[in-house]
């Protein structure tokens, strides 16, 4: 059911293919330096923005002003009818950095995506979602053909949506009544919460939208509330995460992770393990522990060689293979950068009696 709603959300747009076009000749995702004025009136052309642009936004050389200026208004996402709007990502672009006074949620339906909000930049994958109050400076980067929907709700109808759980002691009550009030500007993260039966309920609202009735704008609203109780009603503590906590977490759990895989750890396995694209996880570290990941590990590799140095007896090739290293010359070489002594005269001065 909902199968043809499926494959045109995870279809690629026109706008998506002039990215890809870029990206396949470059290399790289068009950014607010790449967009070309040609291509500005391209974008413009194609998405229906024309009526909702003054004459100075119109002819604007900058795609983040353009952006700006249409997401400020409410028009060209939501209809006389409907207070909830459905819309997709762009790809194969560089996150634009925007705000909008109606709440979104944005939806992982396949692959991953890079989130930027007021409180740091994250990683989503597949079945994940994550809550935009309104007014809140984000922006969000989709990995290559990945698809991300967008489910944008008036505040109106997101107030009376939540009326019992404002009132309420869920974990996300409190949460709410701050966003509602202005307070925070947090976004908030569910992880793994687009199950299959969050799932109908978006593809429900995309075919009403799509069908244009004088009763679907009535039907979505519904249909969003229910989303948006099941959403509250199946979300805990271990699963929400405010993005300030989410990154955190997630500094310490990348730490311990290296301090107990050291020896064999890479860039590329690390990512796997966490979820993360490599580019994103590699600018997570470098941005929170102010080193890149080959710093990192070498510096953990170099600490727990000064350990086996002064507690065992270990030559140093047994020692670099326990460390992760295949090259003793390079193993000592670096160690000298580190210290200043060779891995031997740091024995000579810190050993213990074993």
């Amino acid at each position: 059911m909902f199968e043809q709603e499926l494959e045109e959300l995870h279809s690629l747009s026109e706008i998506d293919l002039i990215g890809k076009k870029y990206y396949l000749e470059t290399g790289n995702y068009l950014s607010r330096q790449t967009v070309t004025r040609s291509m500005i009136k391209q974008f413009v052309q194609l998405g229906g923005l024309l009526a909702y642009m003054d004459d100075s936004t119109q002819y604007s050389d900058n795609i983040a002003e353009l952006a700006n200026a249409t997401l400020k208004q409410e028009s060209p996402f939501f209809n006389e009818e409907s207070d909830v709007s459905i819309t997709k990502s762009t790809r194969y672009f560089e996150s634009f950095e925007h705000s909008h006074n109606y709440f979104e949620i944005q939806c992982v339906l396949h692959g991953s995506a890079e989130y930027t909000g007021e409180t740091g930049t994250f990683s989503m994958i597949d079945g994940d979602m994550i809550l935009v109050p309104a007014n809140t400076v984000h922006g969000l980067r989709v990995d290559g053909d990945s698809t991300i929907v967008n489910v944008g709700i008036r505040r109106s109808t997101f107030e009376e949506a939540f009326q019992d759980i404002l009132s309420g002691s869920l974990p996300i009550s409190r949460y709410f009544r701050g966003a509602l009030a202005g307070r925070r500007k947090d976004s908030l993260i569910f992880q793994g919460a687009l199950d299959p039966f969050s799932l109908e309920l978006l593809l429900m609202i995309c075919h009403q939208q799509k069908t244009g009735t004088t009763d679907s704008g009535r039907i979505s609203n519904h249909l969003v509330q229910s989303f948006l109780y099941y959403l509250a009603d199946h979300s805990t503590e271990e699963n929400i995460y405010d993005a300030s906590e989410f990154s955190q977490d997630k500094i310490w759990e990348i730490r311990a992770y290296l301090s107990s895989n050291y020896r064999t750890v890479t860039l590329s396995s690390l990512a796997s393990h966490f979820h993360f694209s490599e580019s994103y996880l590699s600018r997570f570290i470098s941005k929170s522990f102010r080193q890149s990941f080959s710093q990192m590990l070498q510096n953990i590799r170099l600490q727990k060689s000064c350990e086996l140095l002064t507690n065992t007896t270990l030559s140093l090739s047994e020692l670099c293979e326990l460390i992760g290293y295949s090259n003793q010359s390079y193993y000592i070489k670096i160690f000298h950068m580190a210290y200043g002594i060779t891995p031997l005269q740091y024995r000579k001065r810190h050993r213990k009696q074993v």
